[in-house]
């Protein structure tokens, strides 16, 4: 135990007790956790935080915030040496383990109104003005549109309530003022870039952060059970709409895949316009895993999508010239952090919650780091006529779309010299009170 010196403590000595105390609680949880698990820390600005079992750290900054703002010495004299000491004791005493900071967007909003004080006061020392009047003006409009949310989000929910819960509700509430805001009092047009400068620009950070991962997947969704009657109900426009059935080629792997036409590189010279390659390939149906949880990602360790001089600048290096460990981990073996990057993707473009699991649904997935592939004719992939090997008739499918469709099933057919082809119908079976597909046998092409 250590022995306070003086009957009155002093804040040097308060403070040298909590670091003892913040050191001891780590090197506890880190001696007890089992491997693989992280250090769970919560941040609480609006309200004292609850207690909830497996939070490494709940740190309350509640009593040094006035409604939604702490002041800028605050900030410099205890709230940002208060994270680097917390920083320094888990490196130092809980070497290797991952951390997971609940509360990020919750947190921003915090920090956003001093930091964007901070911003606009050093871009005028740069001769960088009139963006706003004055900054106290700034100030003035900031508080004006935070005002409501700001004593809504002060109002205490349950303590019962899990962290995640309290930080969920307050986003939800905050979106619910801003809508209440903007109905009662529409802003004028000219007041857009402000109103995203001083609100919106938190949640749109946080947003953004995702697109620094991986690059935008696209997805063809496939299902193993086509007589699922909610599945045509969603997305067979009502049981109107049909169902089209593939033969699969094995890939190098063995696993299943489809051979599609899509863009698999460009082609031009100089003076001469750039044009896309089309060819065909094998893609590979992935099968959707469904979970409660969706799999975890150490963002710093997964930045994927920018040039690395610049990651080495901006996210990997500090204002002292120190380097990040996330950086060490990706350098140290680029093979092996490339696996692992690209299966962290996979796995975030098959995961769906339980609720749809009755789909048994498959993926061919569509992304691409070269490619830009945001306007739909890009993302379009063209199958063999000889991989699509039937088709099912929704149960309320018309009788003229019908015939239209086996027309051209039949012309495709003769073209190819091909006289198999499969047809099915959906239809209801009252005594099982389910759907089925039947096959419709009598429907040939010679």
């Amino acid at each position: 135990m250590h022995k306070v010196p003086t009957a009155t403590i002093t804040p040097e000595h308060a403070a040298d007790i909590a670091d003892r105390a913040l050191v001891l609680r780590i090197e506890a949880i880190h001696r007890f956790l089992p491997p693989g698990k992280v250090l769970r820390i919560g941040l609480f600005v609006r309200r004292s935080p609850p207690f909830e079992l497996g939070t490494t750290l709940a740190l309350d900054w509640s009593a040094r915030f006035a409604d939604k703002e702490a002041t800028p010495e605050t900030w410099r004299d205890v709230l940002l040496p208060a994270l680097e000491r917390i920083s320094k004791a888990i490196r130092q005493h809980a070497p290797g383990r991952a951390v997971e900071a609940f509360g990020l967007t919750h947190t921003l909003r915090a920090i956003h109104p001093f930091a964007l004080c901070v911003l606009l006061k050093e871009l005028k020392q740069e001769g960088v003005d009139g963006i706003f009047r004055d900054i106290d003006s700034l100030q003035t409009q900031a508080a004006a549109m935070n005002e409501t949310i700001a004593r809504v989000t002060a109002m205490r929910p349950p303590e019962q309530e899990a962290a995640e819960v309290l930080f969920s509700a307050s986003e939800l509430l905050m979106a619910q003022m801003e809508l209440v805001q903007d109905y009662n009092t529409p802003p004028p047009p000219e007041a857009k870039g402000l109103i995203f400068i001083t609100r919106d620009f938190p949640a749109s950070y946080v947003q953004a952060l995702d697109e620094l991962i991986h690059p935008p997947c696209f997805a063809a969704c496939f299902v193993a059970n086509p007589a699922d009657a909610s599945m045509w109900g969603s997305y067979g426009d009502a049981h109107t709409g049909l169902c089209l059935k593939f033969k699969t080629t094995a890939d190098s792997e063995g696993r299943p895949a489809l051979n599609l036409d899509g863009i698999t590189g460009w082609r031009g010279g100089k003076g001469m316009e750039m044009e896309p390659v089309h060819s065909f390939h094998l893609r590979t149906f992935y099968k959707v895993n469904y979970s409660d949880s969706y799999p975890e990602i150490d963002f710093f360790n997964s930045i994927g999508l920018l040039p690395v001089p610049l990651l080495n600048a901006v996210w990997y290096t500090d204002d002292d010239g120190q380097r990040s460990t996330s950086r060490g981990a990706r350098y140290l073996d680029t093979e092996a952090w490339r696996q692992k990057y690209w299966e962290a993707f996979q796995s975030g473009a098959i995961c769906k919650i339980s609720e749809w699991e009755h789909e048994k649904e498959y993926r061919i997935l569509l992304w691409s780091s070269l490619n830009d592939l945001k306007d739909k004719p890009s993302r379009k992939l063209r199958y063999k006529f000889s991989d699509l090997s039937g088709i099912v008739f929704g149960a309320n499918t018309a009788h003229d779309d019908k015939l239209k469709i086996m027309k051209i099933v039949e012309e495709k057919c003769r073209a190819e010299k091909r006289n198999e082809f499969e047809f099915y119908q959906a239809q209801y079976c009252r005594k099982d009170r389910s759907f089925r597909i039947a096959p419709l046998s009598l429907i040939r092409f010679e």
